[in-house]
């Protein structure tokens, strides 16, 4: 499996792709009047500013300490503050790249220059992947049981949604495909079959050069995510703070927009509208990862006008788009372009004239991923 990053020449056509959809973005904003309402943006104190830095903040430290976590059980002896760094690298590598296509290349690009082993980065990213998924199912299902109880219906152009339906979707789209990870995992004519399949399809489409050594890869890969599934389901006592850490991580993150809103509107806390602009919130990231641009540049704006208007005053929501693009997105892929240079400076100082410890482009083989 390869992981080094890709070509210069294919970051530097993303980099250009974000600019001029950037720039795109905001002269279309311009003709329509959007940036007319910056005037609203004393509406928002500075406190408020602090409270929703404060909630990024928070969010980012309860990711990295499921990356943590993973580094402790898989043995890799890194720090929290590196563990912080692979995750920042991973929101670089998606900030950067159409479809986040970037977010593990540069996870394992990190762990190879900390001197990771390979199969231990592969496992901690096995292992972060598995607690994403099972937090994720518990997310939408406490939802999905609150907006029950609670009886949560939204009104979207004059029709009653029940929000329940909403997270009833969430919930069955994210426990399928966990599902078929674990049909893969422990069904071999399954995996085989899948495996055949996008090889060939992959190849076909020239992107992939050998399909012996993508399946090798793949099943070797396999190997891993069953070793650390069954660990996990062993000793799952180990996993409880990993996975409520994700899960205080997607009620924080989740809540961004939400938090806006009480600063542009004084309003107070409300559990239903919390749980309206949640489920307002994910179907933006839906529309937002399934457009191939890097970074969901100019989708990512578009998507909050086109949904959180229907929460937002039209006076507001442009100004409310800007506040939550800018620390979201594009103070942090500074903060993580900083990290990445710091990373590219500092490797290249200890490197001289030593070689890499090892072929980042293989799979070692191991007797032991995990001690029990």
């Amino acid at each position: 499996m390869q992981t080094k990053l890709q070509s210069k020449k294919t970051y530097i056509i993303n980099a250009v792709i974000i600019l001029i959809v950037t720039l795109l973005t905001v002269f279309y904003m311009t003709k329509s009047g959007i940036f007319k309402q910056l005037d609203n943006l004393s509406k928002i104190s500075w406190s408020g500013i602090f409270s929703i830095i404060l909630i990024i903040i928070a969010s980012i430290l309860f990711h990295s300490f499921v990356y943590y976590s993973s580094n402790k059980v898989s043995e890799a002896n890194l720090s929290f503050s590196q563990s912080t760094n692979a995750y920042l690298m991973g929101q670089f590598g998606s900030s950067i790249t159409p479809l986040k296509s970037g977010h593990f290349p540069f996870i394992f690009y990190y762990y190879a220059k900390k001197k990771v082993p390979f199969e231990k980065s592969l496992s901690i990213v096995c292992l972060n992947q598995i607690v994403f998924s099972i937090t994720t199912i518990i997310t939408y299902l406490v939802i999905m049981i609150t907006c029950l109880i609670k009886h949560t219906i939204i009104t979207i152009s004059g029709t009653e949604i029940n929000l329940w339906l909403a997270a009833l979707a969430g919930f069955l789209f994210n426990l399928v495909a966990l599902l078929l990870v674990i049909l893969m995992v422990y069904c071999k004519p399954f995996h085989k079959l899948i495996v055949k399949f996008s090889s060939f399809v992959l190849f076909k489409l020239k992107k992939i050069s050998s399909r012996q050594e993508y399946e090798s890869d793949h099943t070797q890969k396999m190997e891993v995510y069953k070793k650390q599934i069954d660990y996990i389901f062993k000793h799952l006592y180990k996993f409880i703070l990993p996975i409520l850490s994700f899960f205080l991580y997607i009620i924080f993150y989740c809540s961004i927009p939400y938090i806006i809103y009480l600063n542009f509107t004084n309003s107070t806390f409300m559990l239903n509208d919390y749980l309206f602009f949640f489920s307002l919130n994910q179907a933006m990231t839906y529309i937002t990862n399934i457009i191939p641009l890097p970074g969901g540049t100019g989708v990512a704006e578009f998507s909050f006008i086109t949904i959180f208007g229907t929460v937002f005053a039209d006076s507001m929501v442009g100004a409310a788009m800007i506040i939550w693009r800018i620390l979201t997105y594009y103070s942090l892929i500074i903060i993580e372009f900083i990290i990445f240079l710091a990373i590219m400076t500092t490797s290249k100082s200890k490197k001289q004239n030593s070689k890499e410890p090892f072929d980042n482009s293989q799979i070692s083989q191991s007797n032991r991923v995990q001690n029990s």
